[in-house]
């Protein structure tokens, strides 16, 4: 992959600040966000929310719109991307790991769709999804329902990738981006656009105890940790996407200390060590929804295939990575990226992407976007 310097969101004086151009800067924002997460979470053979998240922009722009094939293709090709001396593999994903983007990648179908799959991977790379059809609220939903489907069937993996999309849309638009209540009328709308019917109850009971709690606690490591202990951030559908959205309402703009630093080999390097660790862990979540959580996969017929691909952490941790891939890419697009404007750079730097680009072409007007003329 051609290495490029990144493009600094902050613009000329003599750049007329349009529609078009603010909604391309809150774009390239959520990107860098997630290059951002996977730089300080600094694992050396797993970025797959960046990857994915990437991937899927790049489909969305050289294509036109949904490609499922296109799509399929990049999630089986190398992915061009090192980290400390490593290449991250197809995907981002290790090949021992038995997730969905493994099953796919298993396959020689060129329009590969998963049979199965409740995990939240689907969630974790819709940030170009959201952006390229910011403007157009049924095809936003239908788009991202194609894009999930691809990797994750069930109802509820579906769903917690469009809820992730409504909650970017809203502050993509920037119109109501603290309205709660809205996203819960827009989620449920959704089940009804795509025809789940009862089958989105479960994951619907999820988001309204995420928005009563949401409601009830301002303070955002409180909120984090009620959200966790009655939601999760489990490798669950309705656990991190929902808990990662939800969280995403409080008011904290520091967003530098949700990581700490350790000093390693003489230097200062991003670990993965946050301050709520010592409040949020593997056993956190209640123990009756952890029940609930089982009894619902089994009813559904997923359970024994979630235990085999995540079933070795289950209890023993949290989905750090793509909570935060979620919620920071949400956040630093409502506030800004004053608290983590030195680092931001740095981070975009490792992938060598230019996401500024890549924001104005998913922004450009088009049938999903053309509000961008007008608003």
């Amino acid at each position: 992959m051609q290495r490029v310097t990144p493009i600094s969101p902050v613009l000329p004086p003599s750049i007329a600040v349009t529609n078009q151009t603010r909604l391309t800067s809150r774009i390239y924002r959520a990107l860098a966000a997630t290059a951002w997460t996977a730089w300080k979470y600094a694992d050396r053979e797993d970025a797959d929310d960046y990857v994915q998240t990437i991937l899927i922009a790049r489909s969305l722009t050289s294509c036109g719109g949904f490609d499922h094939a296109d799509l399929v293709m990049r999630h089986r090709s190398p992915s061009g991307y090192w980290i400390d001396s490593k290449e991250l593999h197809p995907g981002g994903v290790h090949p021992a790991y038995k997730g969905q983007v493994a099953k796919l990648r298993q396959s020689d179908d060129p329009l590969y769709q998963a049979t199965d799959g409740v995990s939240d991977g689907a969630a974790m790379k819709i940030a170009a999804v959201a952006a390229r059809y910011t403007g157009n609220f049924t095809d936003l939903i239908l788009n991202t329902d194609r894009i999930a489907r691809i990797t994750h069937a069930s109802i509820e993996a579906r769903l917690a990738a469009v809820l992730v999309a409504l909650r970017l849309r809203q502050v993509f638009l920037n119109v109501t981006p603290n309205d709660m209540s809205q996203l819960v009328e827009e989620i449920t709308v959704a089940t009804k656009v795509l025809g789940f019917s009862h089958r989105a109850d479960f994951f619907l009971a999820r988001v309204e105890t995420a928005y009563r709690i949401a409601k009830q606690h301002k303070q955002a490591c409180d909120l984090l940790y009620q959200l966790c202990r009655q939601v999760g951030m489990e490798h669950l559908a309705w656990s991190t996407p929902v808990t990662a959205c939800f969280w995403s309402f409080h008011a904290d703009t520091d967003f530098s200390q949700w990581f700490s630093r350790r000093h390693e080999r003489k230097m200062y390097l991003p670990r993965r060590l946050w301050p709520f660790s010592r409040v949020v862990h593997g056993r956190t979540l209640q123990h009756h929804i952890h029940q609930a959580d089982i009894q619902h996969l089994k009813c559904i017929g997923q359970y024994e295939s979630y235990v085999e691909s995540h079933g070795y952490h289950w209890r023993k941790s949290v989905d750090m990575d793509t909570f935060l891939s979620i919620a920071m890419s949400i956040l630093v697009t409502r506030h800004g990226l004053d608290s983590i404007q030195h680092e931001i750079p740095v981070a975009v730097e490792q992938f060598g992407d230019d996401l500024w680009s890549l924001a104005e072409q998913l922004a450009t007007p088009s049938p999903g976007n053309a509000w961008a003329q007008t608003a």
